[in-house]
Protein backbone atom coordinates (compact mmCIF):
# COMPACT_ATOMS: atom_id res chain seq x y z
CA UNK A 1 0.00 0.00 0.00
CA UNK A 2 2.84 2.40 0.83
CA UNK A 3 4.53 1.47 -2.40
CA UNK A 4 1.42 2.37 -4.39
CA UNK A 5 1.11 5.69 -2.54
CA UNK A 6 4.74 6.59 -3.32
CA UNK A 7 4.28 5.73 -7.00
CA UNK A 8 1.14 7.90 -7.18
CA UNK A 9 2.96 10.85 -5.61
CA UNK A 10 5.89 10.51 -7.97
CA UNK A 11 3.75 10.14 -11.08
CA UNK A 12 1.02 12.71 -10.45
CA UNK A 13 2.27 14.98 -7.69
CA UNK A 14 5.21 16.54 -9.48
CA UNK A 15 3.74 17.40 -12.83
CA UNK A 16 4.57 20.80 -14.20
CA UNK A 17 2.33 22.25 -16.80
CA UNK A 18 4.84 24.23 -18.79
CA UNK A 19 3.69 26.53 -21.50
CA UNK A 20 6.10 26.39 -24.41
CA UNK A 21 5.89 30.04 -25.29
CA UNK A 22 9.04 31.33 -26.87
CA UNK A 23 9.70 35.07 -26.72
CA UNK A 24 9.13 37.12 -29.83
CA UNK A 25 10.39 40.57 -30.80
CA UNK A 26 6.87 41.93 -30.33
CA UNK A 27 7.06 41.04 -26.62
CA UNK A 28 9.81 43.60 -26.01
CA UNK A 29 9.18 47.21 -26.88
CA UNK A 30 12.60 48.82 -26.64
CA UNK A 31 12.97 52.57 -26.82
CA UNK A 32 16.49 53.94 -26.90
CA UNK A 33 15.28 57.25 -25.47
CA UNK A 34 14.16 55.54 -22.26
CA UNK A 35 17.61 54.15 -21.48
CA UNK A 36 19.38 56.21 -18.84
CA UNK A 37 23.05 55.94 -19.72
CA UNK A 38 24.05 58.36 -16.98
CA UNK A 39 22.61 56.01 -14.37
CA UNK A 40 24.25 52.94 -15.92
CA UNK A 41 27.66 54.63 -16.08
CA UNK A 42 27.24 55.79 -12.47
CA UNK A 43 26.72 52.16 -11.45
CA UNK A 44 29.88 51.17 -13.31
CA UNK A 45 31.83 53.99 -11.63
CA UNK A 46 30.59 52.85 -8.22
CA UNK A 47 31.61 49.28 -8.99
CA UNK A 48 35.05 50.44 -10.16
CA UNK A 49 35.56 52.39 -6.93
CA UNK A 50 34.50 49.44 -4.80
CA UNK A 51 36.95 47.16 -6.61
CA UNK A 52 39.83 49.68 -6.74
CA UNK A 53 39.82 49.48 -10.53
CA UNK A 54 41.34 52.77 -11.67
CA UNK A 55 41.41 51.82 -15.34
CA UNK A 56 37.67 51.07 -15.41
CA UNK A 57 36.93 54.26 -13.49
CA UNK A 58 38.81 56.42 -16.00
CA UNK A 59 37.22 54.54 -18.89
CA UNK A 60 33.65 55.08 -17.70
CA UNK A 61 34.26 58.60 -16.36
CA UNK A 62 34.37 60.17 -19.83
CA UNK A 63 31.22 58.34 -20.90
CA UNK A 64 29.49 59.36 -17.67
CA UNK A 65 30.31 63.03 -18.22
CA UNK A 66 29.10 62.85 -21.82
CA UNK A 67 25.81 61.19 -20.81
CA UNK A 68 25.35 63.73 -18.01
CA UNK A 69 25.85 66.57 -20.48
CA UNK A 70 23.38 65.06 -22.95
CA UNK A 71 20.76 64.61 -20.21
CA UNK A 72 21.27 68.20 -19.16
CA UNK A 73 20.72 69.37 -22.74
CA UNK A 74 17.55 67.27 -22.99
CA UNK A 75 16.20 68.82 -19.79
CA UNK A 76 17.00 72.32 -21.05
CA UNK A 77 15.28 71.64 -24.37
CA UNK A 78 12.24 70.27 -22.57
CA UNK A 79 12.05 73.33 -20.30
CA UNK A 80 12.46 75.80 -23.17
CA UNK A 81 9.73 74.17 -25.22
CA UNK A 82 7.18 74.77 -22.46
CA UNK A 83 7.62 78.57 -22.58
Amino acid sequence: MRFLFIILIICFGCQNKQINKSPKPIDTKFKEDNRDWEYLYALELKSALENDDDVAFHFFWTYYLQARYENKLKRLDKNQSTY
